[in-house]
């Protein structure tokens, strides 16, 4: 019986009591025996019950991580769309205010037109009141500017599409200098007048990769960079191949001449939550997202940096995709 009740203990769910029927050693086996199957009763429900708490606990962690990226990718949004607001407000300011010299100049024909349909024998009058001679040598500059606006304007959207790239949600291969030339045109808001770019983009081929989510490694970085150096200073950014461990990657650098930071504080950089900014100005997942989206396409990235030199993020990328070698 004591056999068939040790065979049949990890089936059942619930102590299995044995009687007891005599006061030999067999007795004592068989209550030690009750005695054991209680106590890995009572075992088994606190483990069930602290597994579950475990899960619950790793659900709202879960919902918890989910809820402060969403937070962070929405303040970088907002960056975002604040720079590309500034960018579009130049030319649909002077767009609209050539429409409405143009609304003006319109009507003056029509009436210059009109008298000329009516009474031609005051026409020279007429354009001389109206201006037609200023009229005719200023409008083909009026439309000229109109459409610089309107195409820097369309420019601006189609920089912005090509950074979010929600249509190439899946593998891809692109060309991150098209990538890095977007993002800086969307952060031109943050940056002209104060900090002078350098590019030397090197003979790099295309690389499989989630686009937007590079663009978001990009942005994250080109804006801390950005915001790191105070008052007018400069930013480098070069790329150029790369082997590690029999692999082709592609590097992209990122060099600023920020205050920089120590080699301590450099190690904690891609640590969530962790920043030098002020409190109110940074979440801290910035730098942590970038991390994760490049370990996800099976690449690195590195931070050198010393206080008075500024700081170069290093990313490398495999050429061929994650977790791929060509």
């Amino acid at each position: 019986d004591l056999v068939e009740a040790l065979q049949t203990m990890d089936v059942r769910d619930g102590p299995i009591e044995m009687p007891i029927t005599t006061e030999t050693e067999i007795g004592v086996l068989t209550e030690s025996f009750n005695d054991m199957s209680r106590r890995i009763h009572m075992a088994r429900s606190e483990l069930r019950a602290k597994i579950a708490e475990l899960e619950a606990a790793n659900r709202e962690i879960r919902e918890t991580q989910a809820r402060l990226v969403h937070t962070a990718k929405m303040a970088s949004l907002g960056q975002l769309v604040a720079g590309v607001a500034h960018e579009l407000n130049n030319p649909i300011g002077f767009l609209y205010s050539n429409m409405t010299t143009l609304r003006d100049y319109v009507h003056k024909l029509e009436s210059l037109i009109e008298v000329g349909s009516v009474n031609p024998a005051q026409l020279a009058e007429k354009k001389i009141e109206v201006d037609y001679d200023y009229i005719v040598k200023d409008l083909p500059k009026l439309i000229a500017s109109s459409e610089d606006g309107a195409r820097r304007m369309r420019d601006i959207v189609v920089k912005l599409r090509n950074f979010s790239r929600l249509d190439e949600a899946k593998l891809k291969k692109v060309d991150l200098r098209d990538g890095l030339e977007s993002t800086l045109a969307l952060l031109q808001g943050e940056l002209k007048n104060r900090i002078k770019i350098h590019t030397h983009f090197g003979d790099v081929p295309e690389v499989l990769c989630y686009a937007s989510q590079l663009n978001q490694v990009f942005m994250n970085i080109l804006s801390n960079a950005a915001q790191a150096i105070e008052g007018d200073g400069e930013i480098w950014i070069e790329t150029d191949m790369a082997d590690s461990s029999g692999a082709k990657m592609a590097r992209v650098r990122i060099r600023d001449s920020g205050k920089g930071v120590s080699p301590e504080v450099a190690e904690k950089m891609f640590d969530p939550f962790f920043t030098t900014k002020g409190v109110g100005q940074g979440t801290g997942l910035g730098l942590s997202i970038s991390y994760e989206i490049v370990k996800k396409h099976g690449g690195d990235i590195h931070v050198h940096s010393r206080p008075g030199q500024g700081a170069e993020f290093e990313i490398l990328l495999p050429v061929e995709g994650p977790g791929l070698k060509s």
